[in-house]
């Protein structure tokens, strides 16, 4: 009785094998939950979310505020779990859970967004749409379950989470506390694969939110447009490019060229994985950032808590053999090998899913690692002929559309280049996603998401506006 998940996750006799990506060793065996028990699972949802929606909303926000603290009193705990699970850099990990605790600004504006409104006599309200699914990735099991989670438990609604299969247990945490605070019922764990992930979506519920895969998000698409036209954000995949001008801070850009392609191993959908430099600064540009690259050391995540340039292991061998196909394909094609790192020989991690550092340079737009997500700890390196017309064009030039980068000392020109891509989140010399206000929203053009989440436009993406219209 055994099934093999997307990301290599095991599922034996009915338990999720928990792998901890620098050995190969076997962690833990979760319980999955019976595709049987996922209706009446679904029905006790709708029953506590009678009762929580009738929870005045400044005492909903008080008491998930109260939940999210909780976090901080384990976070190193959860933190050394998360790295165990799915290999990320140790101080990254504790960095996720100390965000996952600090809510109280987002939880603020999550109030702001649901609140009342009154507009020439009449009163616009929103209502909860009911019971949501929340479906999760595994590169930010805490956070991101939580950037899903609150707005839709603030604006009423009950929630059913699903973690992915390859961190469980950083989601069983999560849900364990919220539910520590919450009516019973608020908060449910779901535990498994895709069979049970299908099951949600097609239950009863009258919303999925989820975070993952652009494949994952069209199935999920496909079956709610099928099963009851269910409300839908996802937030799936990306190809990020990175513009960087000759008149750049050179150094400041590649330092960030390096830090944001392998920050959590590269294995983030804003990762930077297209950089294009402008041609009359290529090899100056192209030195700096080998000099960066090489001031990281490929090792287990947990070695990351006294050394924050430590690249931990991919989550799975699949997602390994993807990034080491795509570079050899490159290579195969004509790119050339700047640099690339030592990895973990000894007997104790030589089962671990460990790629090395790379940067390859003299990229080109047909190449498989220009064109699909990469998810891996490559820096990507081609050029442009330095006008904003070319920028544009080969920035735009991918079926995704989630964050974008642009560096220039001419911040005019950045600004006017940066509204011309396609992308719902672009840095001017920095790293978006670091540097953003809570009032920002999260969006995806294109492959890259469907509806959106974060800021007061995403928190009310949880809700259905009502009009109550007096007479005058």
């Amino acid at each position: 009785n055994r099934s093999i998940m997307p990301q290599g996750v095991q599922i034996i006799d009915d338990h999720i094998m928990s792998v901890d990506p620098a050995t190969g060793s076997i962690l833990f065996k979760i319980p999955v939950t019976p595709v049987s028990s996922i209706p009446s699972l679904v029905l006790k949802s709708h029953q506590a979310q009678i009762v929580w929606s009738a929870v005045p909303l400044p005492e909903r926000v008080r008491l998930l505020k109260s939940a999210v603290k909780s976090l901080e009193k384990n976070k190193n705990e959860l933190a050394r779990l998360m790295t165990a699970e799915m290999g990320k850099n140790l101080s990254e990990a504790v960095d996720e859970v100390s965000e996952g605790a600090d809510k109280d600004k987002f939880l603020d504006l999550m109030e702001q967004a649901n609140g009342d409104i009154l507009t020439g006599g009449d009163i616009i309200v929103r209502d909860p749409v009911g019971v949501v699914a929340v479906i999760g990735p595994w590169n930010f099991p805490i956070d991101e379950l939580l950037l899903l989670s609150l707005p839709a438990l603030v604006a009423g609604n009950s929630v059913l989470i699903k973690p992915s299969e390859a961190a469980p247990r950083c989601g069983a945490a999560v849900v364990e506390a919220l539910a520590s605070v919450l009516p019973e019922g608020v908060v449910t764990l779901v535990q498994g694969d895709g069979n049970v992930g299908s099951a949600l979506v097609n239950s009863e519920v009258e919303m999925i939110a989820m975070t993952g895969s652009t494949a994952t998000g069209a199935k999920i698409a496909k079956s709610c447009a099928t099963n009851g036209m269910k409300r839908l954000i996802l937030e799936m995949g990306g190809k990020d490019p990175m513009v960087v001008f000759a008149d750049a801070d050179l150094r400041k850009s590649a330092e960030d060229a390096v830090k944001y392609s392998l920050f959590n191993a590269g294995q983030v959908c804003c990762s930077i994985e297209r950089i294009y430099v402008e041609e009359k600064v290529k090899e100056e540009f192209e030195e700096m950032v080998v000099e960066y690259a090489k001031g990281y050391i490929v090792a287990n995540g947990l070695e990351g808590e006294l050394n924050g340039s430590v690249v931990g292991p991919l989550v799975s061998s699949s997602q390994k053999s993807i990034v080491k196909e795509q570079v050899e394909s490159a290579l195969k094609d004509g790119a050339k090998m700047l640099y690339q790192s030592e990895v973990p020989t000894d007997s104790a991690q030589c089962n671990g899913n460990f790629y090395p550092v790379t940067v390859l340079s003299n990229l080109s737009q047909d190449m498989q690692v220009m064109k699909d997500e990469t998810f891996g700890p490559v820096i990507a390196l081609a050029t442009f002929d330095g006008t904003d017309e070319q920028a544009i064009k080969l920035s735009n030039d991918t079926a995704y559309g989630l964050a974008a980068y642009v560096y220039s000392g001419d911040v005019k020109r950045a600004e006017r280049v940066a509204r011309r891509i396609k992308a719902g989140q672009v840095g001017i010399n920095c790293y978006s996603i670091f540097e953003a206000s809570a009032s920002c929203p999260w969006v995806g053009h294109k492959m890259s998401g469907y509806g959106h989440h974060s800021g007061e436009d995403g928190y009310k993406m949880f809700s259905v506006p009502k009009s109550l219209v007096v007479s005058k």
